[in-house]
């Protein structure tokens, strides 16, 4: 492999990017890397990969659909955690329940 040649690919992929953070795709590879998997990376890995062939700019779509699912699943994670704070919240209060019951008062 020509190293020269190999850097000078990816620094103009690079010049060719605008986003900051471009959206990939990726391509089926021989050594079981699977085709259509979405990732957000700098540009300095995007065009690493795109010079090696695997992988693509993401599309217009391709990133509102991304952007989409990261969406969803940012408020499926904030929703998990509300509910993880309300029962660990509610076990702790029942738990100071049942310590205040057990405490005697001298009368």
């Amino acid at each position: 492999m020509d190293l020269q040649l190999h850097y000078s690919k990816i620094r103009q992929e690079e010049a060719k990017m605008t986003d900051e953070f471009p959206v990939i795709v990726s391509h089926e590879s021989s050594d079981g890397g699977k085709a259509g998997v979405f990732a957000e990376v700098t540009r300095r890995i995007a065009a690493r990969f795109i010079a090696l062939g695997l992988a693509r700019i993401a599309t217009q779509e391709e990133k509102k659909f991304f952007a989409d699912a990261r969406e969803e699943a940012r408020a499926i994670a904030i929703d998990a955690l509300e509910r993880a704070t309300l029962t660990a919240t509610a076990f702790s209060l029942k738990g100071i329940e049942r310590i205040q019951s057990g405490v005697k008062t001298k009368e």
